[in-house]
């Protein structure tokens, strides 16, 4: 689901559910094929996150084998970019606990996700105030709420 970001641009999803669904049988053979040609991780690897990392770089630089799972792929890279306990994982959490409290608890994911970007962003000392309030409050007044 997209988002209108505040300048009237569309904030495009970071995945697409139904090309997730339709690359799921080729994941599942691309996962399959590369569990015949690996040897197996004990659980005295040295350090299992590298493996993951390299397998998926090694994925996504096959041509053919990222045009089948191009979701699939993004996905991944997704869920490596922040590692679990880190310190801007923990700052994510908390922006969003800021975000998405009691007083704004009917946010949708799709505008929890732009506002959750806007606000780590840090560009709240560049943001037009006055202008984005009169603006807010001149289409306010048209949809006849807010009459100050």
């Amino acid at each position: 689901m997209d988002a209108t970001l505040a300048n009237g641009q569309r904030a495009p999803a970071l995945l697409d559910q139904q090309k997730l669904s339709a690359q799921q049988s080729a994941f599942v053979e691309v996962m399959r094929c590369q569990a015949e040609h690996r040897v197996e991780l004990s659980s005295a690897a040295a350090n299992p996150a590298k493996e993951t990392t390299q397998l998926w770089r090694y994925l996504a630089g096959q041509p053919i084998t990222k045009a089948d799972i191009l979701e699939y792929i993004k996905l991944a890279e997704l869920a490596l970019v922040m590692t679990p306990g880190s310190v801007e994982e923990e700052r994510m959490f908390s922006d969003m606990a800021y975000l998405k409290d009691d007083t704004r608890n009917r946010l949708q994911e799709c505008h929890l996700n732009v506002c959750a970007c806007v606000f780590s962003s840090n560009q709240f000392d560049t943001f037009p105030d006055e202008r984005a309030i009169s603006k807010w409050l001149d289409n306010a007044a048209v949809r006849g709420r807010y009459r100050l």
